[in-house]
């Protein structure tokens, strides 16, 4: 959404990493498509650019500072999503030498980032894309849409549905996928990648039991799609669901009662919700992006981003 909603005076390079296909090349007339190349620190060199954007990788980081000692006028941005620690993350860095300014999904998130200007920049939501249409069946369906991963933790939602006696949708794949699987009965019902527009309709609720989170999109578009939301208090989720029509609990300290009662109370079509989703739209959190990219150039900016498979991890410039 970010680059689908870029000004028209920058330039942009999307360069894609891995199988080399891609998945969605809808993008504006200002950007261009390359291949990614293994030697980001000799394609920086060859390219003359303004601002360099990276997303959460040590790699691209270390080849920056290189980079910086070459072009010491660059301007460098990062994105930052989330606390989640993998070999590449940069949630182990504390002291990020050279960084401008870092951009991150919420306040809750990289609080020991020394770096001085930071700006709140949420991911963007395409609002326009939810419609309001119900499910027309009585019976109350719980949803858990994501990675079947442990920092998702969907057999905790599996769990919850049991505890309450409500199906469960789930939709996804990941390492998971087979304890996922063992737990289906007739009550636990397994989809598979699913489109998640198409899958808000098909539920009555949205369950996220994540470990840790930054600002997950689900939470944004349950929001959009008018969907009572039900999640562990991880990341910047309380306050993306505050004055909402949500049930907000603690990880390991859930109160089956009293989402019970929420259930028994709660499960309707809300307006707050969709309400609330528009603070989140493309067009606001857009402009508030790229405002802080052009606002120190006069000039035409030329913009490289490296596109890791389905995530933005890469270089702007």
């Amino acid at each position: 959404n970010l680059l689908k909603n870029s000004p028209q005076q920058l330039q942009i390079d999307l360069l894609i990493n891995g199988d080399n296909k891609i998945k969605n090349s809808n993008f504006p007339n200002n950007i261009k498509i390359k291949n990614y190349l293994n030697n980001i620190l000799d394609f920086l060199c060859s390219n003359k650019y303004d601002q360099i954007i990276f997303y959460n990788s040590k790699k691209i980081y270390n080849s920056l500072l290189s980079y910086k000692k070459i072009n010491q006028s660059i301007k460098i941005y990062e994105i930052y999503h989330s606390d989640f620690i993998w070999p590449d993350s940069m949630a182990t860095i504390e002291n990020r030498i050279n960084i401008d300014t870092v951009f991150k999904t919420s306040e809750v998130v990289g609080k020991n980032i020394n770096v001085s200007n930071q700006i709140i920049c949420p991911p963007p939501l395409d609002f326009a894309r939810f419609n309001f249409s119900r499910k027309t069946d009585k019976i109350k369906k719980l949803g858990f849409i994501g990675r079947l991963s442990s920092e998702k933790n969907p057999l905790l939602a599996i769990e919850i549905a049991k505890e309450l006696n409500l199906p469960i949708l789930i939709a996804g794949d990941g390492p998971l996928k087979k304890e996922v699987i063992l737990q289906l009965n007739n009550n636990v019902i397994f989809l598979g990648w699913q489109n998640p527009i198409e899958f808000y309709k098909k539920i009555d609720c949205l369950i996220l039991t994540s470990e840790i989170e930054g600002l997950p999109n689900v939470i944004l578009e349950g929001l959009a799609s008018g969907l009572p939301i039900i999640s562990t208090d991880v990341g910047g989720i309380s306050n993306a669901l505050l004055n909402t029509n949500s049930f907000i609990f603690e990880k390991n300290n859930l109160n089956i009662n009293n989402l019970k009662n929420f259930i028994d109370n709660n499960l309707s079509y809300n307006y707050k919700n969709i309400l609330k989703a528009k603070e989140y739209d493309k067009e606001l959190i857009c402009k508030k992006f790229f405002d802080e990219i052009i606002k120190d150039f006069k000039k035409p900016i030329e913009i490289n981003i490296k596109n890791n498979h389905s995530i933005i991890e890469g270089i702007l410039l």
